[in-house]
C-alpha cells in the first residue's frame, strides 16, 4: 500500500521500490523463494522476499488461502 510521505501512520515499513517478480501460490512459500525464483536471482547474494495473503472474497475455514511471493533483487 501506498502511503503519502506527509501521513502519519503507526508501524510504517517503508520497502524499495523496484521491479519485484511474484508468484501466486495457495500456500505459503517464502523459505523456497530463492528456488522459485532461481533465473531471477541468478548472480545475487541479496535480495527482499515479501509474502502477503490474499483475500479477495469472503473466506471460507478449511480452504487453503492464497498468497503472493515477491523477491526484489538487491
Amino acid at each position: 500500500m501506498e502511503i503519502p510521505k506527509n501521513m502519519e501512520a503507526e508501524n510504517k515499513k517503508i520497502i524499495p521500490a523496484g521491479i519485484y517478480h511474484c508468484s501466486l501460490n495457495d500456500n505459503g512459500q517464502i523459505d523456497s523463494a530463492r528456488d522459485i525464483f532461481k533465473e531471477q536471482l541468478s548472480g545475487k547474494d541479496s535480495f527482499l522476499a515479501i509474502e502477503m495473503e490474499i483475500m479477495a472474497d469472503k473466506y471460507e475455514m478449511g480452504k487453503p488461502f492464497f498468497s503472493e511471493l515477491r523477491v526484489l533483487r538487491l
